[in-house]
């Protein structure tokens, strides 16, 4: 898998996107996450764009270590904790009822 992950990112194995169908590239993939947005990397060469803290969370099911940080809430929020790694920014009300939904207290 190393061996595979070093050529994909030397540009030595081709990506499932191909510019002769006119298809966006990983890297003009990326481009276009709005701000805040990231690859998800639910798999080698995934561009969907999420939050950083769902990439991480799809990059440690992977068994590979988080990338990047996750910005802190604003005073006053918290993360949404509605799932396992969600640091979505919401209410402290809101996360009481997420952590219910799950189980915790």
């Amino acid at each position: 898998m190393r061996i595979h992950q070093t050529l994909f990112a030397l540009g030595l194995i081709a990506t499932p996107f191909s510019l002769s169908l006119g298809a966006a590239t990983p890297a003009s993939a990326a481009a276009q996450c709005p701000s805040g947005l990231v690859w998800a990397e639910r798999w080698e060469g995934d561009t969907h764009c999420v939050s950083v803290s769902e990439r991480n969370l799809n990059r440690r099911n992977r068994g590979l270590q988080p990338v990047g940080t996750v910005a802190k809430c604003r005073p006053g929020l918290v993360w949404a904790e509605e799932w396992e790694g969600d640091t979505r920014c919401v209410t402290v009300s809101e996360r009481a009822v997420n952590r219910a939904k799950r189980g915790l207290q």
